[in-house]
């Protein structure tokens, strides 16, 4: 009967585990795609493959810090899928994040038209208003030369907003 050798080496936590700075880099690169990728490994379980592309691209974008494109790749991932309301109520959260009147009024109306009762929808619909109210009462207000000049947002508006923010 051949003999049974034990090895005096302590054994590695994984067997084959590469070690050196390449190798953690690639760990922490895992991790963080994993990380990223986990809130989405829920919403793609009963998604068109159509609508998975672009929440990928929106999530990304959200990630890096590009709000405007983020908002137009969660609006296109909720017209692809056709009853997903929280992604409807995701794509009008970035979209008014992303201070994008025409995004968020297109995001709105479908979150409106899958969830009519809302009272987070209500209170989205009214941000949408006033904020649109407030940027095209600002585009009347001041000359036709002075469209580069920054805004300013009156108490009244801010009250407004005030009212209509979510209450947790």
């Amino acid at each position: 009967m051949p003999e049974l050798k034990l090895s005096t080496r302590a054994p590695l936590p994984f067997p084959g585990r590469a070690r050196g700075p390449r190798a953690g880099r690639m760990r922490r690169l895992v991790l963080l795609l994993a990380l990223v990728l986990a809130p989405l490994a829920h919403a793609g379980e009963g998604m068109p493959a159509d609508a998975l592309g672009p929440l990928l691209a929106g999530e990304f974008a959200l990630q890096s810090g590009q709000l405007e494109e983020a908002a137009r790749w969660y609006l296109e991932a909720a017209r692809g899928a056709s009853d997903d309301v929280p992604l409807a109520e995701r794509a009008t959260r970035i979209a008014i994040l992303a201070n994008d009147d025409a995004v968020a009024g297109r995001a709105l109306a479908l979150w409106r038209e899958r969830a009519p009762e809302s009272p987070a929808m209500r209170a989205a619909s009214r941000i949408v208003a006033a904020s649109s109210s407030a940027a095209g009462t600002a585009r009347l207000a001041r000359p036709h030369s002075a469209a580069c000049a920054p805004v300013s947002v009156s108490p009244v508006n801010m009250s407004c907003l005030a009212r209509a923010a979510p209450r947790r």
